[in-house]
Formats: C-alpha cells, sequence, structure tokens
C-alpha cells in the first residue's frame, strides 16, 4: 500500500464551503465612551478603530422574543456578544453605550430607518414618523465623567455604571413592583405593612449600592492627597450621611450621565405641520422586531 495515500479528512475538521455566505459585517462604530471605562479584557479594539456589527442570527431573534431572557440580562447580553465578536463581556461595559450598541445593532439587522409614533403637543394628533436611526446614533455623546462634585469638605469623582449594575436595578424594581402588586391581595394588614417595609428596604439599599458603584473615588478637603476607593467605606459612608447629602450626590450624578441620554429629534408634525421635538424611548420588547 503506497503511503502516498491521503485520508479523508473528516468533516468536522474539513472546513465547511458554505462558510463564506455566514453573516459578515453590516456596519461600523465606536461606542461613546470610545472604549473607556472598560475594565481590561472586556473588548478588544480592532486596528480600525471601530467595531464590526453583524446582523441578528435568528437565534439571536427568539432570543430577544423570550421574556424572562430580557428581563435578566442573559438575554440581551448573548446578543451583543453575538453581533460584537469584539465585546468579551458585555455585563461589564459602561451604562453610557448600552443604547448606542443596541441602535447599532439594530442598524446592522434590520437597516437604519425605524418607526416612532409621537403626539403632537399643539393639535394632540398621534402619528408615525420613519426616523434615520444613524443621525440618532451620531448624537449620542459619552457623558463628562471628569466633572467633580465638591460639597461639605469632600470631593467626589463619579464614573458611569456597568450594564450589569443597571440591569439589576430594572429587574428589582420590576419585582418590587410585582410584589406591590401582590401586597394589594394580603388581608392582614400587619403582614401587608411589614413586607412593604422590606422591599422598600431593599430598594432603599440598592440605591445605596447604585451610588457606591458609581463612585470612583472620594477626596476630603483634609487629606487631598489621598484618594477614598475601597467601596466598604464608601458605602458606608453613603449609609450614614444626612438623606439631604445622599439626594444632592444623585442629582449631581444624575445630571452628569444623562449628557449621554437620547436626544430628542426634531420633526414636523403630519396634521397640523408644527416643528416638534420627539422624545425617543425605546422598548427593547418590540425595538429587535423586524420592519416596526
Amino acid at each position: 500500500m503506497s503511503n502516498s495515500m491521503q485520508m479523508p479528512v473528516p468533516p468536522s475538521v474539513a472546513k465547511n464551503p458554505l462558510t463564506k455566505l455566514f453573516r459578515q459585517p453590516a456596519i461600523y462604530f465606536m461606542p461613546p465612551s470610545q472604549g473607556r471605562w472598560w475594565p481590561m479584557g472586556t473588548m478588544n479594539v480592532p486596528e480600525s478603530g471601530e467595531f464590526a456589527v453583524f446582523p441578528m442570527t435568528s437565534r439571536d431573534e427568539v432570543v430577544l422574543r423570550t421574556p424572562d431572557a430580557l428581563l435578566n440580562g442573559q438575554g440581551m447580553v448573548d446578543v451583543i456578544q453575538s453581533c460584537i465578536p469584539d465585546i468579551k463581556d458585555a455585563w461589564r461595559m459602561p451604562a453610557t453605550d448600552v443604547d448606542a450598541t443596541l441602535i447599532a445593532i439594530r442598524i446592522a439587522s434590520y437597516g437604519h430607518k425605524m418607526d416612532f409614533e409621537s403626539t403632537c403637543p399643539f393639535c394632540a394628533e398621534t402619528h408615525t414618523y420613519a426616523l434615520d436611526l444613524r443621525g440618532m446614533l451620531d448624537t449620542i455623546k459619552a457623558p463628562n465623567f471628569d466633572e467633580h462634585y465638591t460639597e461639605n469638605r469632600i470631593t467626589i469623582k463619579f464614573r458611569p455604571q456597568a450594564y450589569y449594575g443597571m440591569n439589576k436595578v430594572n429587574k428589582t424594581n420590576f419585582e418590587v413592583q410585582k410584589l406591590g402588586q401582590a401586597l394589594d391581595n394580603l388581608e392582614d394588614g400587619d403582614e401587608r405593612v411589614a413586607e412593604s417595609i422590606k422591599q422598600m428596604d431593599r430598594l432603599v439599599d440598592l440605591n445605596f449600592d447604585v451610588l457606591a458603584e458609581c463612585t470612583e473615588y472620594i477626596v476630603m478637603d483634609d487629606s487631598p492627597e489621598e484618594k477614598i476607593k475601597n467601596k466598604d467605606y464608601i458605602l458606608e459612608f453613603y449609609k450614614n450621611i444626612p438623606s439631604s447629602l445622599v439626594n444632592q450626590i444623585q442629582t449631581a450624578y444624575t445630571t452628569i450621565a444623562r449628557q449621554g441620554a437620547l436626544q430628542p429629534v426634531k420633526t414636523r408634525c403630519g396634521g397640523c405641520n408644527e416643528e416638534m421635538d420627539m422624545n425617543i424611548e425605546f422598548d427593547y420588547s418590540n425595538f429587535f422586531v423586524a420592519g416596526s
């Protein structure tokens, strides 16, 4: 038997000739943060400086139509990493990049046009408008988290919330809301009050956790060279200062974070033709539906 005979390559090893028909990048984009605030190892920045964004697969579409997958956040994370392979850990992405990333995936999957309904503030009529998502994507800017908050002998440096924290807040608020509806059916008044207090405490603790997560460091006036970054110390600080100061700090953070919010889109009413601002809010349960 000749030694020159070639053994057949197993199907599992041979290159699939259909790979050239697999999905290809539809657009390229860089999130508003430009990669800042992404922990080491959570993303690869291509040499081009922009992420390749692939259209969703059939599996991705199914995942995003599964309510539980959307609620716990894992479905969204899986789809982001499927469509943008250079994102290795979407749980850790800064919340400032979430909307832009999902808009980019929507454009890559279904095109840049999307219908939105809006009610005119002048004539009160509701119309549907086809908007260009590319323009909306271009308006999303990263907040200036280099701003510092100074008050009551301290200076605070903020940072954006991570997606896992953002998802935890949304999930907890949903759960508390559902529990609140169930409490209405409790006949025992004392039990109802006790459970209500328990859920309110849960929300208060969550707010403290979020504020601590979004605090990069705190500096005290009497020791300006020391940046306090220990999360346990920061959390304990927020839990033991006056509520008025907590509210001021939360307002300062929210003011900065809102710089990265979607901006209103100017359009004209389809009825009275008056120029108006459309405030865009995404409902992700139908955002990723073809033709919507």
